[in-house]
């Protein structure tokens, strides 16, 4: 009977040892399986961190590209609107040089015309001398011949012959100049009086010049 009981003490304690050891690989196995899904819940957590910096980092290049191009855009407008402006400062400088030498041109031309009467009312008050009284006319000159005879031509189209000899008195403000200096669309005053069928040249007065090139 002893020996019945020990050998049942020993079934016993041998179950017991053997549930034991199933419980313990139970416990590896659920260990294991807990490092297992911890280590994927730690590699998803960085995934998931990674993707999120990678989206952060690609909003911010998005952001900083469309500040960049949107400031490139408002400098190219801006350079634009300044050259505009710019431009259209220019044509009213433009204009208003071209509206200056206009007034520039008909005060020489009134002052011109002033001093013509003035000469032609002083020749008229001297023409019974017995000498020839001159005339003035002011024109344009077309051509220079030889021996500096003067083609001009005067505000109606008139075209008038010259000549010149050595009394001639040819100025430019106020000094001796020579008329084969001056080309065609010179414009000129001239003084002078009818010798038989010619006009002789005794002043010619160059008002605005053309010069010869």
């Amino acid at each position: 009977m002893m020996a019945v009981g020990a050998m049942a003490g020993l079934s016993l304690l041998a179950g017991c040892s053997e549930g034991r050891n199933k419980v313990a690989e139970e416990q590896r196995d659920v260990a294991e399986a807990q490092a297992k899904a911890s280590e994927k819940v730690a590699e998803a957590r960085q995934e998931a961190n990674q993707e999120t910096a990678e989206a952060q980092k690609s909003a911010q290049e998005e952001m900083a590209s469309a500040q960049r191009e949107g400031q490139e855009q408002t400098a190219g407008a801006q350079q634009q609107a300044q050259e505009e402006v710019a431009g259209a400062q220019q044509d009213v400088d433009e204009e208003r040089k071209d509206v200056a030498e206009a007034r520039e041109e008909v005060a020489q031309n009134q002052a011109s015309e002033r001093q013509d009467a003035a000469e032609q009312r002083e020749d008229l008050g001297t023409g019974g001398s017995g000498a020839a009284a001159a005339m003035t006319m002011t024109g344009t000159l077309k051509n220079v011949t030889m021996g500096d005879n003067l083609e001009v031509t005067d505000s109606t189209g008139k075209e008038m012959k010259l000549k010149t000899d050595d009394a001639t008195k040819v100025t430019w403000n106020n000094k001796p100049a020579k008329l084969d200096t001056f080309g065609e669309g010179t414009q000129v005053r001239a003084s002078y009086v009818k010798e038989g069928s010619d006009m002789l040249a005794r002043e010619v007065t160059i008002v605005k010049p053309v010069m010869k090139k």
